[in-house]
């Protein structure tokens, strides 16, 4: 399970437990361990000298970042609480009975009794200074809707006081917070940036921040992998080029630094994949260049302005395989999975199963490139786009529009409806039995027609066998197949023509799903053999 890396006051008690068992632990432990002999471990010269000068790095990179990093305080209100309907007692009229106290119960019974209030932390750091004034990054989900917000500075003389939101953005999930000393902020106070494009796999990596609640930590890794996609983030957030990293980072370290053994900036902890909640090695940081290319419009005007084209594809399409390249006779390409009705791309006549291979004259080798081609272009710019339609090459012209906030991009995908029983109103003699890929399908009915954004023909899987090759390419029960190998489907009878004719080969489908948040989805499937 992926986790962003926020605490909650709820999460304290537990630490507090853990930390008191932990004590116990060490305890018996060390009673123990009195009545064996100890063995002196022997360490030669050279190799103490290397593990010195490891220490004193260490040592250094802590002294040298640890100034620049805050931690954060936010207070969250739940403001529409107060609209819902309240059951309460009502006070009896006997003054003698509660006397003084009766206004007391009475705050806390009417519509006058405040909302309630969610605390939370997270960490960042100093990147800029101007003056007497601080910018701090840290990540959008420590202060989103934050209604109040404090950082401190370890024993700093200025340590908590009030921070500003200078401006946010929800595609990188990167925020900017302004606080104010009472005297020019010192060169050591700001952290130094470095350049996340030549990060390594297997390099130092050391993150700093504030887990748990617990204080400014300190803790060292490596990079263990680059360009991590995670999709589906509590709900809606999505990453890109992620920095995997086994440094332990915990709630609470959301927004703080990893750096290199320079002292470097390299990226923003952000996420942990965790069953459990807590650190077990595997972490994700935003790269620090993806955090150069906006916090100098979040500081001039709190916000980032992006081109949008109104274009989708799924994970597994983003890099085109051989398959898909032999499939829609391209080399190269950003395969076109969902347009988004009335954005500039459904405007232009682009259409799904389209593959864009130019953007205003420069190549377009996979969607990544798409999509920073895209954002870098200002709302408003007509742009000739190259695609391929049925293998045909053709050129359009799109004007790009600004980009919805990433909350009202998913709010275009909410179907209206439920989907009902897979299999409700179909005959027996509408059904298939399980095919050489492993699907049971059926005939679509009116009812599935109906469905909002479903489509007007094709077949219904009823089933997927596990180990299957249709489970190994991410078919599911419900999913809707419209198209096998180019062929368009229109009956179950289409449908298994189509997979006998495709042999043991592998078979490229185009498949719609609808997604458990009501969203709809239409992408091209490779089954391969």
């Amino acid at each position: 399970m992926l986790r962003l890396l926020r605490t909650t006051e709820g999460r304290i008690l537990l630490l507090t437990l853990a930390l008191a068992s932990l004590a116990l632990g060490v305890s018996v432990r060390n009673a123990v361990d009195r009545q064996r002999p100890v063995v002196a471990a022997e360490i030669s010269s050279p190799d103490r000298a290397a593990l010195a000068r490891m220490q004193d790095a260490f040592a250094s990179i802590a002294d040298q970042v640890e100034p620049t990093v805050v931690s954060i305080r936010s207070v969250h209100v739940d403001q529409t609480s107060n609209q819902r309907p309240r059951v309460t007692p009502q006070l009896p009229d006997d003054e003698d009975l509660f006397g003084p106290f009766r206004d007391f119960f009475r705050r806390f019974q009417g519509p006058d009794m405040p909302p309630p209030a969610e605390r939370s932390s997270g960490s960042g750091f100093i990147f800029r200074a101007n003056g007497n004034d601080a910018y701090i990054l840290t990540n959008q989900h420590v202060v989103e809707d934050a209604t109040r917000v404090r950082v401190s500075f370890g024993n700093d003389e200025n340590s908590d006081m009030p921070a500003t939101v200078v401006g946010t953005d929800d595609k990188t999930d990167l925020a900017v917070l302004k606080v104010h000393f009472d005297r020019p902020v010192p060169p050591e106070r700001v952290a130094r940036l470095g350049d996340s494009s030549t990060v390594r796999v297997g390099q130092w990596a050391i993150a700093i921040g504030n887990p748990l609640g617990v204080g400014e930590t300190l803790t060292v890794g490596v990079i263990s992998a680059k360009n991590r996609e995670l999709s589906g983030v509590q709900g809606i957030r999505s990453y890109r080029d992620m920095i995997q990293t086994d440094a332990a980072i915990n709630m609470g370290n959301s927004g703080g630094p990893l750096v290199d053994l320079d002292g470097r900036v390299i990226g923003i902890n952000t996420a942990i994949a965790s069953p459990t909640g807590g650190s077990v090695g595997i972490g994700f940081a935003i790269p620090i260049n993806t955090a150069k290319s906006v916090i100098d419009s979040l500081v001039r005007t709190g916000t980032v302005t992006r081109g949008w084209l109104g274009v989708e594809t799924v994970s597994s399409n983003r890099e085109l395989s051989p398959e898909l390249q032999q499939y829609y006779g391209v080399s190269y390409g950003a395969l076109v999975d969902r347009v988004r009705p009335d954005g500039p791309a459904a405007k232009a006549g682009i259409k799904a199963e389209d593959v864009i291979v130019s953007w205003d004259g420069k190549p377009i080798h996979n969607f990544s490139e798409l999509e920073d081609a895209v954002t870098s272009t200002p709302p408003g710019r007509s742009v000739e786009v190259g695609i391929v339609r049925n293998k045909r090459h053709m050129t359009v012209t799109v004007v790009t529009e600004k980009r919805p906030s990433e909350i009202a991009l998913q709010n275009m995908l909410r179907g209206q409806d439920n989907e009902g029983a897979p299999n409700e109103g179909v005959s027996p003699q509408a059904m298939s039995r399980p095919d050489a890929l492993g699907i049971t399908a059926r005939s679509m009915t009116d009812a599935d027609r109906q469905q909002a954004g479903a489509p007007s023909q094709g077949v219904v899987v009823t089933m997927v066998m596990p180990g299957s090759r249709a489970d190994d390419a991410g078919l599911q029960r419900g999913d809707i197949i419209t198209k096998v190998n180019g062929q368009v489907i229109s009956s179950l009878s289409d449908y298994r023509s189509a997979v006998r004719a495709a042999g043991g080969k592998a078979v490229v489908m185009r498949v719609f799903s609808r997604l458990p948040d009501e969203s709809t989805l239409d992408r091209t499937v490779v089954v391969r053999p």
